[in-house]
């Protein structure tokens, strides 16, 4: 699905200079011709010798390259183009920052090694810690390219005390319990808490043109969690008829499939995506107007990942150019990575 993304941005951005063709192993006619040729690293793991060789390319872009050179074969394959490459991610790996190499080659060289191999730096070439290129979303917005986000941070007391060191302690049938918030709604479900969070993302949700919930993604603990979420969510908007949210998780049938619907301009329903990290990464709506955090993020990839989903340039059907998107903070998430971390 993103390669087939990526196609349709290349020969809508080129037209007729260049053709830009989808990767398909041994049909040579579809693609064989074309200047710009997208594959999927698990295409390319099982039959790169079979269709290149190793000049074939000019130059390679790895995206998501802190991903793309994991595991012995992705990065075979990587290396065997005999090409200038480019790694693209907003996510880097620096598995090497603020260790002392030369102690730990000393003490546990194997574990320096495997270091060594995942950080996305060493594997391009780049000085610890330091990019060939950095292009951050304050750059993309100031240069037009990106849109900024707003934060509405929506706290409860149970998330307040949940996020603290104390934690939130509840008397249950006499007995003491604390729960961090990395447990609610795994090890202590709340429902009240969720109908709290529900009702205040309505009141709060950036609008469409036409006054309608813009589109939005929100971010659920567990499979569990994400289905109460969403019938919360349609119980509150009967009049859309229980299509206002859906569940888009791994393991559900098609899954994949209502992804793509959501993110097509035609489709109206539903206008809320609930998922627990499928659509994180690299998912591409430009539409999107709220993200809402209903579960904690302890990763700053999975953050930047996160908040890269609203940051996409949208022009509304009556002319009105989408000029930011909200973040919908109820786990304190935002207040960790944008001003402690």
């Amino acid at each position: 699905e993103l390669a087939k993304q990526a196609v349709g941005v290349f020969q809508q951005f080129f037209q007729d200079t260049y053709k830009c063709a989808y990767y398909k192993p041994g049909r040579h006619g579809e693609w064989g011709g074309a200047t710009i040729v997208v594959a999927t690293i698990q295409s390319l793991n099982i039959h790169y010798k079979e269709d290149f060789t190793p000049g074939y390319f000019d130059l390679v872009f790895n995206d998501e390259c802190h991903r793309s050179i994991y595991g012995e074969l992705p990065r075979q394959v990587v290396e065997y183009f005999q090409a200038t490459r480019i790694g693209l991610t907003a996510t880097p790996r620096d598995f090497l920052k603020n260790i002392e190499i030369e102690k730990l080659a000393d003490d546990n060289p194997k574990a320096l090694e495997i270091r060594m191999l995942k950080d996305t730096y060493k594997h391009f070439g780049c000085e610890i810690g330091t990019p060939t290129f950095r292009y951050t979303i304050q750059d993309g917005v100031r240069d037009g390219y990106l849109v900024p986000p707003k934060i509405n941070r929506c706290l409860s007391l149970i998330t307040s005390e949940a996020v603290s060191e104390q934690g939130w302690n509840v008397d249950i049938d006499g007995e003491d319990y604390t729960f961090y918030i990395s447990q609610v709604e795994k090890r202590v479900m709340i429902p009240k808490r969720n109908e709290l969070l529900c009702r205040q993302f309505i009141e709060n949700a950036l609008k469409s043109p036409d006054g309608s919930v813009g589109k939005t993604i929100v971010f659920a603990v567990s499979r569990n969690h994400a289905i109460e979420l969403t019938r919360i969510l349609n119980s509150m908007a009967p009049e859309c008829n229980g299509k206002f949210a859906q569940v888009i998780i791994s393991g559900v049938r098609d899954a994949s499939g209502m992804a793509k619907d959501f993110r097509k301009d035609e489709n109206y329903w539903p206008r809320v995506a609930v998922t627990v990290d499928m659509l994180s990464t690299g998912y591409d709506c430009p539409e999107i107007l709220n993200l809402v955090l209903a579960r904690p993020v302890a990763s700053p990839t999975a953050y930047i990942q996160i908040k890269g989903r609203g940051t996409r340039l949208y022009t509304f059907k009556d002319g009105t150019k989408k000029k930011h998107f909200v973040i919908h903070d109820f786990c304190e998430v935002a207040k960790y990575f944008e001003e402690e971390y």
